[in-house]
């Protein structure tokens, strides 16, 4: 019985289904990693940026340290009196022009590059000498009809512009002042102011020599103009 009891179980045993062994998970392959590629720049040159420079910006640069003197044109007789910087030098420009500069080390003279400054003054006859009169000639010397006279606080009256144009190789830039005032019975005083240099030193609030005008424009219109002295005639 023992046998028996012991073959059954044995056959039991063997009548039992293998389970299957699962098959192992199969690794997950890592995603491979890709590196862009990155386009270079163009490597682009700088533009050179070329700036006029002259000595005059350091004799100028503070203002407050700038000095003044008075001159007067003509020296000798009925004229204008006005300022300019003390370092400023006096000559004779074409005709009776009187020529102010301002030096600089290594160049002999006045140039564009400094600027000039031509002053002449004459007196224009006219029938009555009176503000009209002065206006009307101010009138005149306009090269447009958009330009104004203005009435300044001597009593005296001004026109000022300015021109462009090129002369001797450059591009040169003129301001005009021109100053008129009755001188009666029978004359104007006329004054005109020309201040010519290189366009591109001079131009512009950024220009290197822009103090130079800024000075000028305050000064100028300051100017005052001696009286007339008319014989007296007394009655006997």
């Amino acid at each position: 019985m023992a046998r028996t009891r012991t073959a059954s179980r044995r056959a039991t045993k063997a009548r039992k289904p293998v389970k299957a062994k699962k098959p192992a998970r199969a690794a997950k392959a890592k995603p491979i990693k890709t590196v862009k590629a990155v386009a270079k720049k163009p490597v682009t040159k700088k533009k050179k940026s070329f700036r006029y420079h002259t000595p005059l910006a350091k004799k100028l640069v503070v203002q407050k340290a700038l000095r003044f003197k008075k001159v007067r044109h003509p020296e000798d007789g009925q004229g204008i009196e006005f300022r300019v910087p003390t370092s400023w030098k006096e000559t004779w420009g074409s005709e009776d022009n009187a020529l102010f500069y301002p030096p600089v080390a290594g160049i002999d003279g006045p140039t564009p590059i400094t600027g000039r400054l031509f002053v002449r003054f004459r007196l224009e006859p006219v029938g009555d000498a009176n503000d009209g009169a002065a206006f009307g000639l101010l009138l005149s010397h306009r090269t447009d009809d958009a330009q104004t006279v203005t009435e300044l606080e001597s009593g005296a009256f001004m026109l000022h512009f300015q021109s462009r144009h090129n002369s001797e190789g450059y591009h040169a830039l003129d301001y005009y002042w021109f100053l008129a005032k009755p001188f009666p019975p029978r004359r104007i005083g006329l004054a005109s102011f020309l201040f010519s240099g290189v366009a591109e030193l001079f131009d512009g609030e950024k220009a290197p020599e822009a103090h130079v005008v800024a000075m000028l424009e305050k000064e100028i219109p300051k100017a005052i103009f001696d009286q007339e002295r008319l014989p007296v005639h007394h009655e006997e």
